[in-house]
Protein backbone atom coordinates (compact mmCIF):
# COMPACT_ATOMS: atom_id res chain seq x y z
CA UNK A 1 0.00 0.00 0.00
CA UNK A 2 1.37 3.51 -0.90
CA UNK A 3 -0.29 6.82 0.44
CA UNK A 4 -2.52 8.27 -2.48
CA UNK A 5 -2.97 12.31 -1.33
CA UNK A 6 0.62 13.66 -2.58
CA UNK A 7 0.14 17.04 -1.63
CA UNK A 8 1.35 20.21 -3.60
CA UNK A 9 2.49 22.32 -0.65
CA UNK A 10 5.49 24.31 -1.91
CA UNK A 11 8.13 22.02 1.24
CA UNK A 12 6.92 18.84 -0.62
CA UNK A 13 10.11 17.10 -1.59
CA UNK A 14 10.33 14.15 -4.35
CA UNK A 15 13.12 11.18 -2.99
CA UNK A 16 13.49 9.34 -6.38
CA UNK A 17 15.97 6.54 -6.29
CA UNK A 18 16.61 3.70 -9.29
CA UNK A 19 13.12 4.92 -10.30
CA UNK A 20 11.53 3.88 -7.48
CA UNK A 21 9.54 6.48 -5.15
CA UNK A 22 10.82 6.10 -1.56
CA UNK A 23 7.79 7.75 1.19
CA UNK A 24 9.54 9.41 3.93
CA UNK A 25 8.97 12.26 6.52
CA UNK A 26 11.23 14.79 6.52
CA UNK A 27 12.09 18.12 8.64
CA UNK A 28 11.14 21.14 7.38
CA UNK A 29 12.51 24.78 7.74
CA UNK A 30 11.10 27.72 6.85
CA UNK A 31 11.53 31.97 7.66
CA UNK A 32 9.72 32.59 10.53
CA UNK A 33 8.43 36.35 11.25
CA UNK A 34 11.52 36.59 13.77
CA UNK A 35 14.08 35.80 10.48
CA UNK A 36 15.63 32.98 12.05
CA UNK A 37 14.77 29.21 10.95
CA UNK A 38 12.52 27.28 12.92
CA UNK A 39 11.00 23.69 12.27
CA UNK A 40 8.18 24.36 9.80
CA UNK A 41 4.68 23.94 11.22
CA UNK A 42 2.52 22.48 8.36
CA UNK A 43 0.59 20.14 10.36
CA UNK A 44 0.49 19.01 14.32
CA UNK A 45 3.40 17.06 13.96
CA UNK A 46 5.88 19.73 12.34
CA UNK A 47 6.66 17.21 9.88
CA UNK A 48 6.71 17.18 6.42
CA UNK A 49 4.31 14.69 5.20
CA UNK A 50 4.16 13.94 1.64
CA UNK A 51 6.56 13.46 -0.65
CA UNK A 52 5.36 12.70 -4.19
CA UNK A 53 7.14 11.01 -7.02
CA UNK A 54 9.34 13.47 -9.56
CA UNK A 55 12.54 12.82 -11.32
CA UNK A 56 13.94 15.86 -9.24
CA UNK A 57 16.46 13.53 -7.56
CA UNK A 58 15.93 15.21 -3.95
CA UNK A 59 17.96 14.28 -1.23
CA UNK A 60 17.59 14.95 2.15
CA UNK A 61 20.23 15.06 4.96
CA UNK A 62 19.87 15.22 8.66
CA UNK A 63 22.12 15.31 10.94
CA UNK A 64 22.45 13.33 14.29
CA UNK A 65 24.21 14.48 16.97
CA UNK A 66 24.60 12.76 20.90
CA UNK A 67 26.70 13.63 23.83
CA UNK A 68 28.31 10.98 26.57
CA UNK A 69 29.28 13.26 29.83
CA UNK A 70 31.46 11.64 32.81
CA UNK A 71 27.62 11.62 34.45
CA UNK A 72 24.42 13.31 35.41
CA UNK A 73 25.67 15.65 37.89
CA UNK A 74 27.61 17.78 35.72
CA UNK A 75 26.92 19.29 31.50
CA UNK A 76 30.02 19.54 30.64
CA UNK A 77 30.26 17.13 27.08
CA UNK A 78 33.44 14.74 26.99
CA UNK A 79 32.77 13.15 23.61
CA UNK A 80 30.33 14.08 20.83
CA UNK A 81 29.11 11.76 18.28
CA UNK A 82 27.76 13.02 14.68
CA UNK A 83 26.18 11.16 12.02
CA UNK A 84 25.17 12.95 8.82
CA UNK A 85 22.71 10.35 6.36
CA UNK A 86 20.27 10.93 4.05
CA UNK A 87 16.93 10.28 4.17
CA UNK A 88 15.77 6.88 2.37
CA UNK A 89 19.43 5.43 2.42
CA UNK A 90 20.41 1.96 3.75
CA UNK A 91 20.26 2.46 7.86
CA UNK A 92 24.24 1.74 8.30
CA UNK A 93 25.33 4.39 5.44
CA UNK A 94 25.81 8.01 6.67
CA UNK A 95 29.11 9.54 7.83
CA UNK A 96 30.08 9.31 11.46
CA UNK A 97 32.36 10.89 13.55
CA UNK A 98 33.42 11.37 17.22
CA UNK A 99 34.37 14.49 18.87
CA UNK A 100 36.93 13.68 21.95
CA UNK A 101 35.94 16.86 23.73
CA UNK A 102 38.21 16.90 26.55
CA UNK A 103 41.39 17.47 26.18
CA UNK A 104 42.20 14.34 28.72
CA UNK A 105 40.86 12.24 26.35
CA UNK A 106 42.69 13.32 22.93
CA UNK A 107 45.65 10.34 22.77
CA UNK A 108 42.64 8.26 22.44
CA UNK A 109 42.22 9.21 19.11
CA UNK A 110 44.35 7.26 17.74
CA UNK A 111 41.51 4.23 18.82
CA UNK A 112 39.66 4.98 15.64
CA UNK A 113 39.80 6.46 12.21
CA UNK A 114 36.34 8.06 13.36
CA UNK A 115 37.98 10.30 16.25
CA UNK A 116 39.37 13.74 16.06
CA UNK A 117 39.90 16.10 18.59
CA UNK A 118 38.52 19.25 18.96
CA UNK A 119 36.86 21.48 21.56
CA UNK A 120 32.72 22.16 21.67
CA UNK A 121 32.62 25.30 19.41
CA UNK A 122 34.90 23.71 16.29
CA UNK A 123 32.55 20.54 16.81
CA UNK A 124 29.72 22.69 16.45
CA UNK A 125 30.86 24.75 13.44
CA UNK A 126 31.82 21.72 11.41
CA UNK A 127 28.28 20.01 12.13
CA UNK A 128 26.36 23.34 11.56
CA UNK A 129 28.88 23.50 8.10
CA UNK A 130 26.62 19.77 6.54
CA UNK A 131 23.29 20.15 5.52
CA UNK A 132 19.95 19.36 7.25
CA UNK A 133 18.14 19.56 10.48
CA UNK A 134 20.32 18.34 13.55
CA UNK A 135 18.08 15.87 15.69
CA UNK A 136 18.84 14.69 18.91
CA UNK A 137 17.05 12.48 21.23
CA UNK A 138 15.72 15.34 23.24
CA UNK A 139 15.66 18.50 24.94
CA UNK A 140 19.05 17.45 27.90
CA UNK A 141 21.25 17.99 24.70
CA UNK A 142 20.31 21.88 23.69
CA UNK A 143 20.74 22.23 27.57
CA UNK A 144 24.41 21.32 26.95
CA UNK A 145 24.95 23.55 24.14
CA UNK A 146 22.97 26.80 26.03
CA UNK A 147 25.62 25.97 29.42
CA UNK A 148 28.51 25.99 27.43
CA UNK A 149 30.94 29.07 27.52
CA UNK A 150 30.36 29.50 23.77
CA UNK A 151 29.79 32.41 21.24
CA UNK A 152 25.92 33.14 21.47
CA UNK A 153 25.66 33.24 17.77
CA UNK A 154 26.68 29.85 17.71
CA UNK A 155 23.89 28.85 20.17
CA UNK A 156 21.48 30.66 18.11
CA UNK A 157 22.81 28.88 15.00
CA UNK A 158 22.01 25.41 16.61
CA UNK A 159 19.09 25.94 18.34
CA UNK A 160 17.71 27.08 14.82
CA UNK A 161 18.29 23.48 13.05
CA UNK A 162 17.71 21.81 16.43
CA UNK A 163 15.04 19.18 16.40
CA UNK A 164 13.88 16.76 19.38
CA UNK A 165 13.26 13.44 18.16
CA UNK A 166 11.62 12.16 21.15
CA UNK A 167 9.08 14.48 20.98
CA UNK A 168 7.78 13.27 17.99
CA UNK A 169 8.76 9.51 18.31
CA UNK A 170 6.51 9.49 21.74
CA UNK A 171 3.71 11.12 19.73
CA UNK A 172 4.51 8.03 16.77
CA UNK A 173 3.96 5.84 19.92
CA UNK A 174 0.67 7.21 21.41
CA UNK A 175 -0.89 7.43 18.53
CA UNK A 176 0.74 4.42 16.49
CA UNK A 177 0.34 1.99 18.63
CA UNK A 178 -1.02 2.60 21.90
CA UNK A 179 -1.63 -0.96 22.85
CA UNK A 180 1.90 -1.46 23.65
CA UNK A 181 3.66 -0.69 27.00
CA UNK A 182 7.73 0.36 26.78
CA UNK A 183 9.34 -1.62 29.43
CA UNK A 184 11.34 0.85 31.82
CA UNK A 185 14.80 -0.02 31.79
CA UNK A 186 16.70 0.33 35.01
CA UNK A 187 18.02 4.04 35.85
CA UNK A 188 17.21 5.16 32.78
CA UNK A 189 13.57 6.93 31.68
CA UNK A 190 10.67 4.78 29.73
CA UNK A 191 11.47 6.85 27.19
CA UNK A 192 15.24 6.29 27.08
CA UNK A 193 16.36 5.46 23.75
CA UNK A 194 17.69 2.04 24.23
CA UNK A 195 13.83 1.06 25.16
CA UNK A 196 12.98 2.52 21.36
CA UNK A 197 15.98 0.58 19.70
CA UNK A 198 14.35 -2.69 21.08
CA UNK A 199 10.93 -2.01 19.97
CA UNK A 200 11.87 -1.34 16.39
CA UNK A 201 14.16 -4.59 16.36
CA UNK A 202 17.13 -2.36 15.88
CA UNK A 203 20.25 -5.11 16.61
CA UNK A 204 22.73 -3.34 18.90
CA UNK A 205 25.72 -5.57 18.55
CA UNK A 206 26.90 -6.44 21.90
CA UNK A 207 29.07 -4.28 23.73
CA UNK A 208 33.22 -5.47 24.30
CA UNK A 209 32.59 -4.41 27.86
CA UNK A 210 30.48 -4.86 30.62
CA UNK A 211 29.21 -1.45 32.20
CA UNK A 212 27.75 2.26 31.32
CA UNK A 213 29.65 5.09 29.51
CA UNK A 214 30.24 7.34 32.10
CA UNK A 215 31.97 4.40 34.32
CA UNK A 216 34.10 3.64 30.91
CA UNK A 217 34.91 7.65 30.46
CA UNK A 218 36.25 7.83 34.14
CA UNK A 219 38.00 4.43 33.51
CA UNK A 220 39.81 5.23 30.76
CA UNK A 221 40.49 9.07 31.85
CA UNK A 222 42.48 7.28 35.08
CA UNK A 223 44.36 5.20 33.20
CA UNK A 224 45.42 7.76 30.60
CA UNK A 225 46.21 10.21 33.45
CA UNK A 226 48.36 6.99 35.15
CA UNK A 227 50.34 6.49 32.30
CA UNK A 228 51.17 9.65 31.43
CA UNK A 229 48.90 10.25 28.45
CA UNK A 230 50.06 7.12 26.58
CA UNK A 231 47.09 5.19 24.93
CA UNK A 232 49.35 2.47 23.74
CA UNK A 233 50.76 1.59 27.08
CA UNK A 234 46.51 1.28 28.56
CA UNK A 235 46.14 -2.02 30.15
CA UNK A 236 43.42 -4.60 27.81
CA UNK A 237 40.63 -3.68 29.76
CA UNK A 238 41.32 0.02 29.58
CA UNK A 239 41.02 -0.51 25.53
CA UNK A 240 38.30 -2.43 25.96
CA UNK A 241 36.33 0.29 27.52
CA UNK A 242 37.16 2.59 25.05
CA UNK A 243 36.43 0.66 22.04
CA UNK A 244 32.90 0.22 24.08
CA UNK A 245 32.30 4.09 24.52
CA UNK A 246 32.96 4.94 20.79
CA UNK A 247 30.75 1.63 19.58
CA UNK A 248 28.60 2.80 22.38
CA UNK A 249 28.13 6.37 20.86
CA UNK A 250 28.02 5.22 17.12
CA UNK A 251 24.95 3.14 18.00
CA UNK A 252 22.98 5.64 19.66
CA UNK A 253 23.70 7.45 16.37
CA UNK A 254 22.58 4.52 14.18
CA UNK A 255 19.95 3.83 16.39
CA UNK A 256 18.58 7.31 17.05
CA UNK A 257 18.08 7.33 13.30
CA UNK A 258 16.50 4.57 12.47
CA UNK A 259 14.11 5.06 15.47
CA UNK A 260 12.97 8.56 14.28
CA UNK A 261 12.92 7.40 10.28
CA UNK A 262 10.43 4.63 11.21
CA UNK A 263 8.48 6.85 13.70
CA UNK A 264 8.46 9.90 10.54
CA UNK A 265 7.95 7.44 8.09
CA UNK A 266 4.75 6.10 9.65
CA UNK A 267 3.08 9.24 10.95
CA UNK A 268 3.45 10.42 7.57
CA UNK A 269 1.85 7.40 6.03
CA UNK A 270 -0.99 7.25 8.16
CA UNK A 271 -2.01 10.79 7.66
CA UNK A 272 -2.00 9.64 3.70
CA UNK A 273 -3.63 6.46 4.82
CA UNK A 274 -6.59 8.42 6.22
CA UNK A 275 -6.87 11.12 3.67
CA UNK A 276 -7.73 7.73 1.42
CA UNK A 277 -11.37 6.05 0.22
CA UNK A 278 -11.22 2.49 0.12
CA UNK A 279 -14.12 1.38 -2.74
CA UNK A 280 -15.77 -1.50 -2.34
CA UNK A 281 -17.52 -3.76 -4.88
CA UNK A 282 -19.76 -5.68 -3.80
CA UNK A 283 -23.19 -7.42 -5.56
CA UNK A 284 -23.31 -4.24 -8.27
CA UNK A 285 -23.41 -1.78 -5.60
CA UNK A 286 -20.07 0.33 -4.14
CA UNK A 287 -19.37 1.00 -0.55
CA UNK A 288 -16.61 3.68 0.31
CA UNK A 289 -14.76 2.89 3.53
CA UNK A 290 -13.21 5.69 5.65
CA UNK A 291 -10.97 5.01 8.28
CA UNK A 292 -12.38 6.73 11.50
CA UNK A 293 -16.17 6.03 9.93
CA UNK A 294 -19.06 3.50 10.54
CA UNK A 295 -20.51 2.10 7.36
CA UNK A 296 -24.05 1.38 7.74
CA UNK A 297 -24.90 0.46 4.29
CA UNK A 298 -21.70 -2.19 4.08
CA UNK A 299 -22.74 -3.24 7.88
CA UNK A 300 -26.41 -4.28 6.08
CA UNK A 301 -24.83 -6.04 2.81
CA UNK A 302 -22.42 -7.91 5.35
CA UNK A 303 -25.07 -9.24 8.24
CA UNK A 304 -26.86 -10.08 5.01
CA UNK A 305 -23.40 -13.13 4.26
CA UNK A 306 -23.80 -13.25 7.88
CA UNK A 307 -20.51 -11.97 8.52
CA UNK A 308 -19.19 -9.99 11.68
CA UNK A 309 -15.59 -8.90 10.61
CA UNK A 310 -13.77 -7.47 7.33
CA UNK A 311 -10.18 -5.95 6.37
CA UNK A 312 -9.27 -4.03 3.40
CA UNK A 313 -5.92 -5.65 2.02
CA UNK A 314 -3.58 -4.68 -1.12
CA UNK A 315 -0.74 -6.43 -2.36
CA UNK A 316 0.59 -3.42 -4.58
CA UNK A 317 3.60 -1.64 -3.65
CA UNK A 318 4.73 -3.48 0.13
CA UNK A 319 6.57 -0.97 2.20
CA UNK A 320 5.10 2.02 0.21
CA UNK A 321 7.61 1.63 -1.97
CA UNK A 322 6.15 1.95 -5.94
CA UNK A 323 6.89 -1.26 -7.56
CA UNK A 324 6.38 -1.96 -11.45
CA UNK A 325 2.87 -2.74 -12.67
CA UNK A 326 3.28 -6.36 -13.82
CA UNK A 327 5.12 -7.02 -10.45
CA UNK A 328 1.79 -5.30 -8.84
CA UNK A 329 -0.18 -7.39 -10.62
CA UNK A 330 1.54 -10.79 -9.78
CA UNK A 331 1.31 -10.00 -6.08
CA UNK A 332 -2.34 -8.92 -6.46
CA UNK A 333 -3.41 -12.42 -8.07
CA UNK A 334 -0.79 -13.70 -5.48
CA UNK A 335 -2.74 -12.49 -2.65
CA UNK A 336 -6.72 -13.89 -4.61
CA UNK A 337 -5.06 -17.24 -4.89
CA UNK A 338 -3.71 -17.26 -1.08
CA UNK A 339 -7.48 -16.07 -0.14
CA UNK A 340 -8.78 -19.19 -2.28
CA UNK A 341 -7.12 -21.55 -0.61
CA UNK A 342 -7.68 -20.83 3.07
CA UNK A 343 -11.61 -20.28 1.59
CA UNK A 344 -11.91 -16.41 3.02
CA UNK A 345 -14.39 -14.70 0.78
CA UNK A 346 -13.64 -11.23 -0.75
CA UNK A 347 -14.55 -9.38 -2.75
CA UNK A 348 -12.65 -6.22 -5.18
CA UNK A 349 -11.59 -3.33 -3.82
CA UNK A 350 -9.35 0.16 -4.58
CA UNK A 351 -7.52 2.86 -2.71
CA UNK A 352 -8.52 6.33 -4.17
CA UNK A 353 -6.57 9.65 -2.91
CA UNK A 354 -8.36 12.32 -2.14
CA UNK A 355 -6.15 14.35 -3.94
CA UNK A 356 -6.36 12.49 -6.91
CA UNK A 357 -2.14 12.25 -8.18
CA UNK A 358 -2.63 8.63 -7.99
CA UNK A 359 -4.32 6.26 -10.09
CA UNK A 360 -6.34 3.64 -7.61
CA UNK A 361 -4.78 0.92 -5.70
CA UNK A 362 -6.36 -2.33 -6.61
CA UNK A 363 -6.94 -4.22 -3.53
CA UNK A 364 -9.22 -6.74 -1.94
CA UNK A 365 -11.77 -6.45 0.81
CA UNK A 366 -11.38 -10.01 3.05
CA UNK A 367 -14.54 -10.94 4.44
CA UNK A 368 -14.67 -13.25 8.16
CA UNK A 369 -11.19 -12.12 9.09
CA UNK A 370 -10.11 -10.76 13.06
CA UNK A 371 -7.96 -8.03 13.70
CA UNK A 372 -4.87 -10.38 14.26
CA UNK A 373 -5.25 -12.17 11.31
CA UNK A 374 -5.47 -9.11 9.13
CA UNK A 375 -2.54 -7.79 10.25
CA UNK A 376 -0.95 -11.03 9.77
CA UNK A 377 -2.10 -11.16 6.33
CA UNK A 378 -0.50 -7.01 5.25
CA UNK A 379 2.56 -8.95 7.14
CA UNK A 380 2.48 -11.99 4.72
CA UNK A 381 2.34 -9.47 1.32
CA UNK A 382 4.64 -6.73 2.71
CA UNK A 383 2.35 -3.92 3.63
CA UNK A 384 2.97 -1.15 6.24
CA UNK A 385 -0.53 -1.41 7.68
CA UNK A 386 -4.22 -3.01 6.38
CA UNK A 387 -7.75 -1.34 7.12
CA UNK A 388 -10.10 -3.43 9.61
CA UNK A 389 -13.21 -3.33 10.67
CA UNK A 390 -16.49 -4.76 12.34
CA UNK A 391 -19.84 -4.71 11.91
CA UNK A 392 -21.34 -1.69 13.83
CA UNK A 393 -18.05 -0.47 14.54
CA UNK A 394 -15.54 2.01 12.97
CA UNK A 395 -12.85 1.41 10.63
CA UNK A 396 -9.27 1.05 11.86
CA UNK A 397 -5.80 1.67 10.59
CA UNK A 398 -3.63 -1.69 12.01
CA UNK A 399 0.14 -1.18 11.60
CA UNK A 400 1.64 -4.54 10.25
CA UNK A 401 5.16 -4.11 11.59
CA UNK A 402 4.76 -4.74 15.34
CA UNK A 403 7.05 -3.22 18.04
CA UNK A 404 8.83 -5.69 19.97
CA UNK A 405 9.99 -6.18 23.63
CA UNK A 406 6.50 -4.73 24.55
CA UNK A 407 3.90 -5.46 26.92
CA UNK A 408 0.42 -5.86 24.77
CA UNK A 409 -3.20 -4.79 25.55
CA UNK A 410 -5.32 -6.01 23.12
CA UNK A 411 -8.01 -3.23 21.70
CA UNK A 412 -10.94 -3.62 22.67
CA UNK A 413 -12.33 -4.15 19.24
CA UNK A 414 -10.27 -7.21 18.13
CA UNK A 415 -12.62 -10.24 17.76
Amino acid sequence: MRPLTQGTDEHDAGLSRDGKMLVYSAVCFRQSPAGRNGIAERDEIGLLNSVREQGSGIRISVVYLDFEQLGTSTVRPVLLGVLSARVARAINAGRFRVYLLEPRLAPAAVASRTCRVADLATALEETLAQEGPIVTWSAHDLRIVKKAELPQRLVQRFESRWVPALADVRRWKSRLYPDSTLPAPANAGGHALTVYMKAIGYDVPRSPAPGHAPDWLRHVLARLEAEDGNYRALSDRAKRHCHALLADTRHDCYGMRAVYERACRELALEKAYRQTTYRIEMDGASYPIRIGRRHGALDTALRGGRATTWACVTAYNPQSETRPQRENRQRDAELKRYLRARTIRWHPMAGVGDAGHWAPEPGVLAIGVSRARAERLGREFGQAAVVWGRVGGKAELVWCNRLQHVKRTPPASAW
